[in-house]
């Protein structure tokens, strides 16, 4: 199984990025319903798509501590 991030939608294709930083487009239509920017992906090894919710939680609150470390920083 791989982890996928998505980076960004742009004109019907989800742009993800991989755990080696290479990025490439996946049809939205592929895509599960609830995918929207910045979710992880985790591919099967059948090729299917599932949203990874833990991970997307897990990465989401890492970068909510860092953005706080910075604006607690800028603040002194």
């Amino acid at each position: 199984m791989k982890n996928l991030i998505i980076d960004r939608f742009e004109s019907g294709f989800a742009i993800c990025e991989d755990e080696n930083g290479e990025f490439f487009g996946i049809d939205i239509k592929e895509m599960p319903q609830s995918a929207k920017e910045g979710s992880v992906l985790t591919i099967n090894q059948e090729g299917q798509l599932t949203l990874n919710e833990a991970e997307t939680k897990k990465r989401t609150q890492n970068i909510k501590g860092k953005m706080d470390k910075l604006k607690n920083k800028s603040r002194k």
